[in-house]
């Protein structure tokens, strides 16, 4: 048992930099569950109505943990901007390898980031941020809580 989580982030990326073209094969848009695309429209939607993002609707929106890139993609073609956000260099070459020139790939911008340690532009509003669970198969999502609810519900 791990007794403290120094070696948790090099146990995940050590992880991740082997397994990252298998993940991304069997993370893909072709395998898409309905119910995933379904609670992506509902974030869209949500993130839609927030007057904090109608504020400013060119600033990013953060998938971290994005894997291989395939939510990143999906948002990106629903009309945001998307900073894919990954602890593993080698999903983020899986991502941008994959999504290259994809419809919507031109809105995606893909960096090494550790959710512990967020590195954003200080006009992101991260001083609003807080974790909203998404989907129930996801760890979190940010969203900005200034005037946005979860009244919708994501997992």
């Amino acid at each position: 048992m791990i007794q403290d989580f120094t070696e948790a982030n090099t146990i995940t990326i050590d992880t991740y930099q082997q397994i990252a073209p298998i993940y991304a094969d069997s993370h893909n848009l072709v395998r898409l569950p309905a119910f995933w695309q379904e609670r992506l429209q509902r974030f869209a939607s949500t993130l839609h109505s927030c007057p904090a993002y109608q504020a400013n609707p060119a600033l990013p929106v953060l998938d971290m943990g994005c894997g291989p890139g395939r939510d990143s993609l999906l948002l990106a073609q629903m009309g945001f901007n998307v900073l894919g956000a990954d602890l593993s260099e080698s999903m983020l070459d899986e991502a941008r390898k994959r999504y290259q020139g994809q419809p919507g790939g031109e809105r995606i911008t893909f960096r090494r980031m550790d959710m512990h340690h967020l590195d954003l532009p200080d006009a992101s509003s991260t001083k609003f941020m807080r974790p909203v669970r998404y989907a129930s198969l996801r760890g979190t999502a940010a969203l900005n809580s200034g005037h946005c609810s979860n009244r919708q519900g994501y997992g």
